[in-house]
């Protein structure tokens, strides 16, 4: 899949031979690249995790993939479309870097022909999440499946 960026967002591969025990592993998915917002001036980050084709709906990957989250609430999911897929989006709060400010995260999953995808976007906290929201929303509204390479 490939998506549009804001400016001065830097994208980078993640290799998972650091950790060849799948620590960059979440449920059902594997994380395949992040993209970092510090050079923009914000602390964050978008991160892209794929998993295999699954018979399962985007809402189980979702479901799948936030098992492996700590301490989160006030979850509000909903479906939505990306391109001609459906997707399922959530926003929830997770622990934050103090015990009383839960920070608002967010997380997109879909599933394709080719496996499933999740963007997921988490900041230092709610205030620097907003400020990230319309980075997120480019990607989201821009982001477009393409056919594997032979």
């Amino acid at each position: 899949m490939s998506f549009d960026l804001a400016a001065t967002w830097v994208p980078r591969p993640v290799s998972n031979s650091v950790d060849p025990s799948g620590g960059f592993r979440q449920g059902p998915v594997t994380l395949a690249c992040e993209i970092d917002t510090k050079p923009a001036g914000l602390v964050g980050f978008l991160r892209v995790w794929s998993g295999p084709k699954t018979d399962g709906s985007a809402r189980q990957v979702l479901d799948a993939f936030l098992a492996g989250e700590r301490d989160i609430s006030d979850r509000h999911d909903r479906p939505t479309v990306v391109g001609a897929l459906s997707a399922e989006e959530t926003t929830y709060l997770s622990a934050g870097l103090e015990p009383d400010e839960p920070r608002r995260e967010r997380a997109l999953a879909l599933t394709t022909p080719q496996g499933t995808a999740i963007l997921h976007l988490g900041g230092l906290d709610t205030a620097e999440h907003e400020r990230l929201l319309p980075a997120y929303e480019l990607a989201k509204n821009s982001l477009v499946v393409t056919a594997p390479h032979s």
